[in-house]
């Protein structure tokens, strides 16, 4: 009994010296992880303006953690990629960055996972839209997303009901009887009005992005990520995942002359100046676009409605943009960063950032939120029902998709010459990706 008394004297006595040697100075006190995230000083790239970000930071970020400072760089989208490739080759960059799914794709090697024990992937599934999956790669969750911007159809009001067409287009194969009745040409076969923009990649806006729309919709997922790798699916598997020759020919069809539903060439100017001109029926733009369509032409008598579909789909489907915030690598403050993540992509600053932006949110408490404005009404469904591809290089990807359309066209390449074309050119790019 009197040994345990001591033992315990003893250990009792090591405490009060300890903790005597700790308040006087001489041995550094243990520091708590959570308290040190708070501390620092954040570098933050982005495209989001820097008037709206720098109101975030201050609301969400300064108010609660005093001791944490953000500094936010707005990054122009032509030199975003390029600036940071030369940072990071430099071994410096940005803690954080706010960017769009395909830049993400870009510098996904570059980016630190989130703690599958802080935020895990049910966690994600739960909180964000399903195109916000387009960062959980790997069971790893590399981006919040903040917003997301859905490909929509705006149509010419007056020009449907000159026709005697009473509503936009649910469904694709519709569009088979619109163009005839739509389109106006003149004897010698010249288009002045236009019913849909299809076939071209040249002067059509979003041409990619309507194909890809398409292509979705079938259920090819174009690229596939696993263990570092992508994996190209434009030829399909031949069992479950389909290819894309039957997109590339519905596609094609409107700017063949030959076809009764023509209804489009490379001539015409761009598509979305045909449609503020009044002469284009349908325009595929994305949500955001909507203020710069009504500044450009207030007289225009338009709407807006969903994405048509593939007949007897058991699902919906659009492409939407979808940006989110990433902790990079070099970072020599992750705790920071992957807290300052987290409250970008909470509901306050994700409302902020997302009205701005005039694009909805991709949280699913602010998407289920209301809507009074039958615009935002379309926006915010074709949000949860948005999703995006694994585009590992954009420029170079939009190039192979023109190509492979205009070979077809041009009777260059059949539907199946050109769907090999696009696996074989994207899977090298997916080799050198890979490596």
């Amino acid at each position: 009994m009197k040994n345990t008394q001591l033992i315990i004297m003893i250990i009792f006595g090591i405490f009060i010296v300890f903790g005597v040697f700790v308040f006087g100075g001489f041995i550094p006190s243990p520091k708590d992880p959570t308290k040190e995230a708070t501390k620092g000083n954040l570098i933050v790239w982005g495209t989001v303006p820097a008037l709206v970000m720098n109101s975030v930071i201050l609301a969400n970020v300064t108010s609660q953690y005093q001791e944490l400072s953000v500094k936010y760089i707005e990054k122009r989208r032509a030199e975003f990629e390029t600036d940071l490739i030369e940072a990071l080759a430099a071994g410096t960059g940005p803690d954080m960055v706010i960017l769009p799914n395909d830049l993400f794709v870009r510098f996904i090697t570059q980016i630190e996972p989130f703690d599958p024990l802080a935020y895990s992937e049910r966690n994600f599934r739960d909180t964000f839209i399903d195109n916000g999956l387009t960062f959980v790669q790997d069971q790893s969750v590399y981006a919040l997303p903040i917003w997301t911007d859905p490909l929509v159809m705006y149509w010419n009001r007056d020009m449907l009901s000159s026709a005697n067409v009473a509503r936009a287009p649910m469904y694709w194969d519709e569009f088979y009887l619109l163009a005839p009745a739509l389109t106006k040409r003149t004897e010698g076969n010249e288009i002045q009005k236009s019913a849909v923009s299809f076939g071209e990649f040249r002067n059509v806006t979003n041409a990619k992005e309507i194909l890809s729309t398409i292509i979705l919709q079938t259920g090819n997922p174009l690229v596939r990520y696993s263990g570092g790798v992508f994996t190209v699916t434009a030829s399909g598997d031949g069992t479950a995942i389909p290819s894309i020759d039957t997109s590339l020919r519905f596609f094609t069809d409107f700017a063949d002359p030959l076809k009764p539903v023509y209804s489009w060439n490379r001539s015409l100017a761009e598509s979305k100046d045909a449609f503020l001109a009044g002469d284009l029926a349908f325009y595929f733009g994305f949500a955001s676009e909507l203020s710069d369509i009504r500044i450009k032409n207030p007289n225009l008598n338009f709407d807006v409605a969903a994405m048509p579909q593939i007949r007897d789909n058991s699902y919906k489907m659009t492409y939407g943009k979808i940006g989110g915030a990433a902790v990079m690598k070099v970072s020599t403050q992750k705790p920071q960063a992957f807290l300052v993540a987290q409250l970008f992509s909470s509901a306050e600053a994700s409302k902020a950032i997302t009205e701005s932006l005039s694009t909805p949110p991709a949280r699913r408490d602010l998407i289920s939120a209301p809507q009074k404005d039958p615009f935002l009404q379309m926006f915010y469904a074709g949000a949860l029902i948005s999703r995006s591809w694994l585009d590992f290089q954009p420029d170079k990807t939009y190039d192979i998709l023109r190509t492979a359309t205009e070979s077809i066209l041009s009777g260059k390449n059949t539907i199946s010459q050109a769907t090999s074309m696009v696996q074989a050119e994207f899977s090298l790019l997916a080799k050198m990706k890979s490596q």
